[in-house]
């Protein structure tokens, strides 16, 4: 396993559950049913198979793994050139985005979004994609906006 995913990974990971890392029965506990259900080995080991990839590939390769089952009506009404913006709920997170450009890859070919910096920390490539937002209120600077 390439190590410097796997150390951002666990960063992200900490940032969120603190309690991940600390020693104890619970903890340990928890961190094995949580890296089951998350499936935390094979996440890292998919990480690792992209960190060489451009922002393109890795949009195009997840994009059309998770979207094999997803129907979309509508593609018509978005603007195949020029200016649109198109703002999206997204329940299930980086996967959304993900479907979203390998969706809107069949009307145009400049998709550019706003999404968690946290990508960024796993691969600085998507910057070229992606318009990073902090999340933590504590981490927000008027000067990291673009």
């Amino acid at each position: 396993m390439d190590e410097d995913v796997k150390t951002v990974i666990d960063e992200l990971i900490a940032e969120r559950a603190p309690w991940y890392f600390e020693a104890g029965v619970p903890q340990s506990v928890m961190r094995l049913c949580l890296n089951g259900l998350l499936d935390y080995k094979n996440t890292v080991e998919l990480a690792n198979t992209l960190v060489d990839k451009s922002a393109d590939q890795i949009f195009t390769d997840i994009g059309r793994q998770l979207s094999k089952n997803v129907q979309v009506s509508g593609i018509q009404n978005i603007p195949s050139h020029g200016p649109a913006l198109i703002v999206c709920n997204h329940p299930t997170g980086i996967a959304d985005g993900l479907i979203l450009h390998n969706v809107l890859l069949a009307r145009r070919d400049d998709v550019y979004f706003f999404a968690n910096r946290d990508i960024t920390r796993v691969f600085p490539q998507m910057e070229s994609m992606i318009a990073p937002v902090e999340w933590r209120p504590e981490k927000r600077r008027h000067t990291d906006m673009r």
